[in-house]
């Protein structure tokens, strides 16, 4: 549907919602991509929000919840009864049922659980049994397997009794030995390339990546960023394949998990990563917006009050060479953006595996410093000449100069060697970027100044 008739649509919804004609709206609904009208919802005031699900049959909810965010899920399921969730839920992939079902809370969960009928009942709990942060959390069950012995012939006629009922995917086959190990995998394409009397055994690939159901979310979707796969299989201890993660439910992780370290990386926290996302961020009450952003922001205001002690205490140079304090904002900019991109790259190495606590650190910490002082070194040639043409006094120049040489080259190891003892302590490397880091560099950089500007400058007091 294009945007034009989409918009039309909107408006045709809109209007049967006024005249509550709820037969109207389901059929504009049936006519629209759920993901569309989603978009349509994260722009609707809560009453318009409220009115359309309440109309919306259990076929479409179960659609909006599968492209909804989880803060929209949960505020979305808050008002319908666990008889309604249940038949809502019958429509839904296990999977995401499963998902559901992590956001509305254990005790509800169970509740829910009892009213789905088998089989769905015994999929739905078996995926809600792990973490959704992990492999089996994220997996699907639908997966088309097949036995080695097969030939090609009957193995693409397995492939068409399976695939309208039981595959997410049937872009790979699992080949699986007769205790349902995971022996190999077939791509589609190879599998209708080859000859009917063949067998699988021999065009499957035996060599392949596969997951257990308690690999984290975030190393899953690194292998897909590595090996550009369609779906991963997933297996227990023992080598039995148990399901699949399909690339969407990876991007899907990849994108939580990103969410995640920008906004701790900007001082953000709270004990439900869940509310990191922006979306609920944005829509949160001004209570809810102070108490997560204010805490690190008091760790700001503290650190700008301590910087303020450290210019209190060279109040008699600052009087003297009065010329000392033009300098200071792009003394501390400078220091500052040097940390954050110190801090970034730190976090980020880490992240993607390119960094590792116990190896090479010493010599990619002493990279890091030495990078500091050649982009202190520079930007305080730079600054230095300038301060000592403005100011007439070669002096000062030479203050500026190795100031923001020597601040830049300590704002980098704060901001690579903080997130480093963090995540030796096991602590979340992102927490102490933004504030920790402004504070520090804030402080030392404060100092490293003055103290310059005391021993060079004492022949102009």
């Amino acid at each position: 549907m294009s945007e034009r008739q989409t918009n039309k649509t909107i408006d045709k919804v809109l209007t049967a919602l006024e005249r509550d004609e709820t037969a109207t709206v389901q059929e504009a609904l049936s006519e629209m991509h759920p993901a569309d009208v989603v978009s349509w919802l994260a722009e609707a005031d809560e009453a318009g929000r409220k009115r359309l699900l309440s109309v919306a049959n259990d076929e479409h909810l179960a659609a909006l919840f599968e492209h909804m965010s989880p803060e929209d899920r949960r505020s979305s399921i808050e008002p319908l009864s666990d008889q309604r969730l249940a038949q809502v839920m019958a429509y839904m992939a296990p999977d995401d049922a499963a998902d559901l079902m992590h956001e509305m809370g254990l005790p509800r969960a169970r509740r829910v659980l009892r009213l789905i009928r088998e089989p769905e009942r015994k999929e739905i709990s078996e995926l809600f049994a792990y973490p959704q942060d992990t492999a089996g959390g994220r997996m699907t069950l639908d997966v088309v397997a097949l036995r080695e012995d097969l030939t090609v012939k009957d193995a693409i006629a397995e492939l068409r009794r399976q695939a309208p009922t039981d595959a997410e995917t049937i872009y790979y086959a699992y080949v699986c030995d007769a205790e349902h190990r995971l022996v190999g995998v077939l791509s589609l394409r190879t599998l209708l390339g080859s000859k009917d009397e063949q067998t699988v055994a021999d065009i499957m690939y035996r060599s392949f990546v596969a997951v257990t159901a308690d690999t984290d979310q975030e190393d899953v979707a690194k292998l897909f960023e590595r090996y550009s796969y369609l779906a991963i299989p997933v297996i227990d201890d023992g080598g039995h394949l148990l399901g699949i993660v399909t690339v969407d439910d990876a991007m899907d992780a990849a994108e939580e998990e990103a969410t995640e370290d920008i906004f701790i990386t900007a001082g953000l926290s709270v004990a439900d990563a869940e509310m990191l996302r922006s979306e609920r961020i944005l829509r949160a009450s001004i209570p809810q917006v102070l108490k997560l952003r204010l805490p690190w922001l008091l760790v700001v205001l503290v650190g700008g009050l301590t910087a303020g002690g450290v210019i209190g205490q060279y109040e008699e140079i600052l009087q003297s060479v009065v010329a000392l304090a033009i300098f200071i904002p792009v003394m501390m900019d400078m220091g500052g953006n040097v940390g954050t991109q110190s801090s970034t790259i730190f976090v980020r190495g880490l992240v993607l595996g390119h960094i590792e606590l116990d190896r090479r650190i010493v010599g990619a910490m002493v990279k890091e410093a030495f990078t500091g002082f050649t982009i202190g070194a520079i930007s305080g040639l730079g600054a230095g000449l300038v301060a000592w043409v403005w100011q007439g006094e070669m002096m000062i120049g030479l203050v500026v100069f190795l100031a923001m040489a020597l601040t830049c080259t300590l704002a980098s190891m704060i901001g690579f060697g903080i997130p480093w003892v963090m995540s030796r302590l096991g602590a979340d490397p992102a927490a102490a970027s933004g504030p920790f880091i402004t504070t520090i560099k804030d402080i030392t950089g404060l100092l490293i100044y003055f103290s310059l500007a005391t021993a060079l400058l004492s022949h102009l007091m």
